[in-house]
């Protein structure tokens, strides 16, 4: 049975204030520039532990993510994220590194630490962003950090940040964005498992979800709303 995890706040209230200014004013800008909707918010818990995984299309994904809903969220990112000017600037905003080979291992103690701080910890299980706006496996080990966090899981579906930055465009487009959170999977559910069905219940979820987002987008778009 998952160890329960203490509801404290890891964040200051400066860099809480710093958090939701820059989440304001990216809010506004995306809203404006693109239009932003999301489902499901009432699903994400209000306080305590949680970690957060959303399928990953474009470099818009964290922004949306952070924008959707009100939680500080600290990010797992790529250790070649952490340079002159972008490093210190996602780091004031929770972000931390997390290498991609040799397994990890420092960044997955960091989001475990995190966690047990109280914090919402994002991340990406595709490890990288979509060359072709399908989502992509997830990485071995996913499920087996989200049985050793022991604390609530909700994924995320985003749409609409592929047709507005893919990776194979240098710089960010114009494109409506569609966020969907999914039911939460509880870590008594999780401690249930097995790896390989925890992962198989992982995926299925992220799937479902971005299934939704589309869905929605699509349908909007009909509609014209955005």
């Amino acid at each position: 049975m998952p160890t329960e995890l203490p509801v404290t706040k890891k964040r200051s209230w400066l860099s809480h204030q710093w958090y939701q200014l820059v989440r304001t004013t990216c809010m506004a800008l995306l809203c404006i520039t693109c239009g932003v909707r999301a489902t499901g918010r009432k699903q994400i818990p209000k306080h305590g532990s949680c970690l957060l995984m959303a399928n990953h299309a474009s470099y818009y994904d964290v922004i949306l993510l952070g924008i959707a809903q009100r939680r500080d969220v600290d990010f797992m990112a790529r250790s070649g994220l952490f340079i002159p000017l972008l490093g210190p600037m996602i780091r004031s905003m929770g972000a931390f590194a997390i290498q991609r080979e040799g397994g990890g291992a420092s960044g997955i103690k960091e989001t475990l630490k995190r966690l047990r701080q109280g914090a919402m910890v994002g991340l990406f299980p595709e490890g990288t962003r979509t060359r072709d706006g399908r989502m992509s496996p997830l990485k071995p080990g996913i499920s087996n950090i989200a049985r050793k966090a022991g604390c609530q899981i909700i994924c995320a579906g985003i749409a609409g940040s592929f047709e507005a930055w893919p990776r194979s465009q240098p710089w960010p487009g114009s494109y409506p964005f569609h966020i969907h959170y999914s039911e939460l999977i509880s870590p008594e559910d999780l401690s249930k498992m097995t790896e390989n069905e925890a992962m198989a219940c992982l995926e299925s979820r992220l799937r479902s979800a971005q299934k939704v987002s589309e869905s929605e987008l699509r349908r909007l778009r009909h509609y014209s709303t955005y």
